[in-house]
């Protein structure tokens, strides 16, 4: 009974983790809006930026800013030592927009709002492709679903995409 209980988590983590590992990066659909950021979309990343640099030099000594791949460094250690917790989605998700701040700095993507049948959504585009990031929720859906996160692999595998022929 124990084997077959593992069975069962490792096929319930591996369908989590899955699409986790998908969705990150897509083509935009027709049925899709790309729009610039609104000044209220500005105003709100900058207030999450705020956010994560507040709580990297409380907990760490170093805040974050910029869009340095040092900032990478400064997340892992963030998720590392479980200073946000599962619960707190907000600041994890800023935590997705300093990542994104990396990307933007590091691999010439530019912040957009998405509308779909979702809702709106802020992601990163590149001026060459049709190709959409979602940064915001990267480390939130993992850190909630319990799937380790990775930071430098997530940038890396990010960029690898934007570096192939698109």
């Amino acid at each position: 009974m124990a084997a077959s209980a593992s069975a069962g988590l490792l096929v319930l983590v591996a369908l989590v983790a899955l699409p986790l590992l998908r969705a990150d990066a897509q083509v935009v659909p027709a049925e899709q809006e790309i729009l610039p950021l609104a000044e209220a979309d500005r105003k709100r990343l900058e207030k999450q930026r705020d956010r994560v640099a507040e709580l990297a030099r409380r907990h760490i000594g170093t805040p974050t800013g910029g869009g340095a791949t040092s900032d990478l460094r400064i997340l892992q250690e963030l998720i590392d030592s479980k200073v946000v917790r599962r619960d707190q989605v907000y600041d994890l998700q800023a935590m997705g927009v300093v990542l994104g701040d990396v990307m933007v700095q590091n691999l010439g993507l530019h912040w957009v709002v998405v509308v779909d049948r979702y809702g709106r959504s802020r992601a990163l585009r590149s001026p060459q492709r049709d190709d959409l990031v979602f940064p915001v929720t990267m480390i939130s859906k993992r850190v909630v679903a319990g799937v380790p996160v990775e930071v430098r692999k997530l940038y890396e595998s990010i960029a690898a995409s934007f570096a192939s022929p698109g």
